[in-house]
């Protein structure tokens, strides 16, 4: 049996921000807010190869994903109820 887990991804873009903090850096939203991780824009592969064992069909094709502007990604992952 394939185990899977889900996690419940907050993701803010930062495309408006004059000047926003520095990807790397942790920031909150409020003091209560879950922490978030500033991520600069860039590019990667997205998917799988169709020779990987246990591939499912839904995780491809493989891809090319751009971010052209920066946003934040929760650092921690957030389990229902939270």
């Amino acid at each position: 049996m394939r185990l899977r887990s889900f996690w419940l991804l907050s993701v803010v873009t930062l495309g408006g921000c004059a000047q926003g903090p520095t990807p790397g850096t942790a920031v909150r939203d409020c003091a209560d807010c879950p922490e978030m991780m500033i991520i600069p824009p860039g590019a990667f592969i997205m998917g799988s190869p169709d020779t990987e064992e246990g591939r499912e069909t839904n995780e491809g094709p493989f891809h090319s994903v751009t971010l052209t502007t920066p946003y934040a990604l929760g650092k921690y992952e957030v389990m229902a109820g939270e």
